[in-house]
């Protein structure tokens, strides 16, 4: 009987740990639940990641990026935030070395923001060169970009180039380039998937091409609901193949650029993207 009475004392404790094991990690803590956020950007399929780029992205208690770190190279983005949270400044700090002698280049860029939130003004350097896009909205909607650079001269701002932009669905489908007399230089068409486009956020670090992402992640990622699939203009077809996983995220994104040249793809970039 005793043995009987044992085993009856045994049994719940071990369903209880079965269950412990299910549930939780018997810590007291749930498991923990993937978040989805950007940690990693790898440019390049070489087996060696030296001769690739891989950026690796950290975030902040609020989820908000706090740096993004060229892991090879050791050059870092530092973001700053105002009293509503939203990016008001990054500073770039790039590591260069010539002739045995190691130095220290400072970029950065500040955002400026309306009464209603959206983002007015951009401005930020690149290695000396100052430049600002000024984009202007009708009823919240993107409508212009006036591109304005000092040409690396120290000297005021001038008008280079505008844009007009056609938002269809909550993104960009046409943008017109014209000169700052107003002639018309080029027109790019741009098609979308129906994942919703996660790099929002990362978008607006890619100033001068920082990231090295350029036509999967640039500033006007910062305007678009959905993820690009490619885009046309007067000198080239971008093809662009996501694959995703199952939070519909890309993990690898796929450009291929046909320059008219007669080959099939004149350029192919891939890209490797890693999320918490």
């Amino acid at each position: 009987m005793k043995r009987c009475h044992l085993f009856v004392l045994l049994l719940p404790v071990f369903i209880l740990f079965g269950s412990c094991k299910k549930e939780k990690d018997c810590s007291g803590k749930p498991p923990a639940v993937p978040k989805g956020n950007l940690i990693r950007i790898q440019q390049g399929i070489s087996a060696n990641l030296a001769n690739d780029t891989v950026k690796l992205i950290s975030y902040d208690s609020l989820d908000r990026i706090r740096t993004v770190v060229d892991s090879i190279y050791k050059d870092t983005m530092y973001a700053y935030y105002d009293a509503s949270g939203r990016l008001a400044r990054i500073v770039q700090i790039e590591h260069y070395t010539s002739n045995n002698i190691s130095y220290l280049i400072t970029d950065s860029a500040q955002f400026t923001y309306n009464a209603n939130g959206l983002l007015i003004q951009y401005d930020f350097t690149n290695n000396g060169q100052k430049n600002r896009y000024a984009f202007e909205y009708n009823n919240g909607v993107l409508t212009k970009n006036n591109f304005y650079l000092d040409g690396g001269s120290g000297g005021p701002l001038v008008l280079w180039r505008m844009f007009t932009y056609e938002v269809t669905g909550g993104n960009i489908t046409d943008v017109k380039e014209y000169t700052a007399s107003n002639s018309l230089v080029d027109e790019t068409k741009f098609t979308y998937g129906p994942q919703l486009n996660p790099f929002k956020n990362i978008s607006l670090f890619n100033f001068a091409n920082k990231l090295g992402t350029g036509e999967v992640i640039n500033y006007e990622t910062y305007f678009n609901h959905n993820i690009l699939t490619g885009y046309t203009n007067n000198t080239s077809t971008v093809n662009i193949t996501n694959s995703f996983n199952d939070l519909q995220k890309p993990v690898k994104i796929v450009s291929m650029y046909d320059y008219f040249s007669g080959k099939q793809f004149d350029y192919i970039f891939t890209r490797f993207f890693t999320y918490n």
